[in-house]
C-alpha cells in the first residue's frame, strides 16, 4: 500500500478508476478490502482529502495503540 501511495495519481477521474482496478487485479483479498475502504473514505468525504490524511488514516488500524510508520 505504501508503494501505491507514492505513485502519481491520474488527473482524470476515469483514469484514476482504471489505475485502481488494474492494481486490484495484482493484490490479495485483504488489499481489496483496504482499497474499497479508502475509496469509500474518498467518496464520502465532505471535502477533498489530502494524501497525507489518507496516509495517516492507513497508518492506524482498529485496535492499534500507536502509528505504523511503515504504511
Amino acid at each position: 500500500m505504501k508503494h501505491a501511495l507514492e505513485e502519481p495519481i491520474p488527473k482524470e477521474l476515469f483514469d484514476f478508476y482504471d489505475t485502481v482496478l488494474e492494481n486490484l487485479i495484482k493484490v490479495s483479498i485483504d488489499s481489496h478490502r483496504m482499497v474499497f475502504t479508502v475509496l469509500s473514505w474518498i467518496y464520502h468525504a465532505k471535502r477533498p482529502l489530502q494524501m497525507s490524511e489518507l496516509q495517516d488514516a492507513l497508518a492506524l488500524c482498529q485496535g492499534d495503540v500507536d502509528v505504523d510508520e511503515d504504511v
